[in-house]
């Protein structure tokens, strides 16, 4: 009997360990996952502020980017690559230090959970690549979109002047009508493939603004003085202030998503504000921010904005992806032909009011080629010179007649 006790007591220590070793390795794949999914939002983030300082601004000097979804386009786009034009694209993303399974799993991951659809909150983000019925995809990168990042895959006659709308609609759809004219018509034979990633945000406020203190105030634009309407909340929120700005995070809904307002206090110190933001870890700005009562009074806004981002992106070093004779990409179809980028644009919308936000951003890249002859869906002949015939038998291939017509004549009195 003792030694069945020492025995059952041994084993039950051999679980315990194993069980607790067990534990152990579950806790450090969780945090190895959650180290890449907060590294691939760094790299996001990093683009985002990079973008965002060198972009052209619209007519009123505004500029509003979707660094996720230019992110995911570009690594969508990175992985049709090959060569120097990869090195590229890669260094730009700041991808060099994670394995490509690696890489593809955390934005896989980051993708899974940045998805909301709550009442107060809804976050979605959909890719699709549009492909040139004349071409194929390689079967590996196929498998790639569909095992990672969940892209829908279609094939559109570049003559048919449905497969604008076609792509306009799903970009309608994705982003809730925000975005609806993503592509021009009519499409050039050439291209070959377009790359759509789009994100959508509707975030209610967590403290909403109080509606019946909503009142036009003077806007400073630095240009011209501008009346529009404010809207003010009085709560306690997470508050930063520096000799060159201030800062305020104000959360949606249960508080997962926020909104961070950076006010510089003098429109010289701008791009050192904004330069700053953009080098800080996000340990750093969370830090920072301490917890206390306050007003915030902020302008509603509406904004549409439109950029294209190849003078951008070649200036961050992104070059060979765009230049016809030394771009890369040899994964994407089965066809050997060259591939560049011809255009790499985003649109984006946001709307601020007192209740919350909404917002959308869609990126378009086109891919193409050189002009290559493709089949004629009519034709049109006119046999009104001289001409060959042929009478042919078609399961010997024999010939039974041959003709070389140059002046067909008519008898007047032929044969019934």
């Amino acid at each position: 009997m003792y030694i069945i006790r020492c025995m059952s007591f041994v084993l039950f220590l051999l679980l315990l360990a194993a069980c607790s070793t067990d534990t152990d390795s579950k806790e450090n794949v969780q945090e190895e996952e959650t180290e890449k999914i907060t590294s691939i939002a760094q790299q996001s983030n990093e683009l985002g502020f990079s973008m965002l300082e060198r972009v052209e601004r619209d007519e009123l000097g505004n500029a509003f980017l979707s660094p996720l979804s230019s992110f995911i386009a570009l690594i969508i786009v990175n992985e049709g690559a090959d060569g120097d034009t990869k090195k590229e694209i890669e260094t730009l993303l700041s991808l060099n230090d994670i394995s490509e399974d690696e890489r593809r799993e955390a934005v896989s991951a980051t993708l899974d959970m940045l998805e909301r659809d709550l009442d107060d909150l809804t976050v979605k983000t959909a890719n699709s690549l549009w492909l040139n019925d004349q071409y194929h995809f390689k079967s590996s990168f196929e498998d790639i979109m569909n095992a990672h990042y969940d892209a829908e895959i279609n094939d559109i006659s570049m003559r048919d002047e449905s497969s604008v709308k076609r792509i306009n609609d799903w970009v309608r759809q994705a982003t809730k009508d925000k975005i609806t004219k993503m592509i021009e018509g009519p499409l050039d034979d050439e291209t070959v493939l377009f790359i759509l990633q789009t994100v959508y945000f509707n975030g209610t406020w967590k403290h909403a603004f109080t509606a019946d203190t909503n009142e036009e105030r003077t806007f400073y634009t630095g240009k011209e003085d501008v009346t529009i309407p404010f809207m003010m909340l009085e709560e306690e929120l997470y508050y930063e202030e520096t000799p060159d700005y201030e800062a305020v995070k104000i959360p949606y809904a249960h508080g997962e998503m926020s909104m961070y307002v950076i006010l510089p206090k003098d429109d010289a110190m701008r791009d050192e504000v904004i330069s700053n933001w953009a080098n800080r870890s996000w340990d750093d700005i969370e830090n920072s921010l301490t917890k206390k009562q306050g007003t915030v009074i902020l302008p509603q806004f509406q904004l549409e904005y439109e950029v294209n981002l190849e003078d951008v992106l070649t200036e961050l070093g992104m070059e060979r992806a765009f230049i016809k004779d030394m771009a890369q990409f040899p994964h994407f179809i089965e066809e050997d032909v060259p591939l560049w980028i011809d255009e790499i644009k985003q649109k984006t919308y946001v709307e601020v009011d007192e209740t919350g936000t909404e917002a959308a951003g869609a990126t378009s890249v086109e891919i193409t080629t050189l002009s290559a002859p493709l089949e004629e869906d009519t034709f049109f002949m006119e046999v009104s010179r001289p001409f060959f015939m042929m009478i042919t038998d078609e399961t010997t291939k024999t010939h039974l007649f041959v003709g070389d017509i140059v002046h067909p004549e008519q008898k007047e009195n032929s044969p019934s």
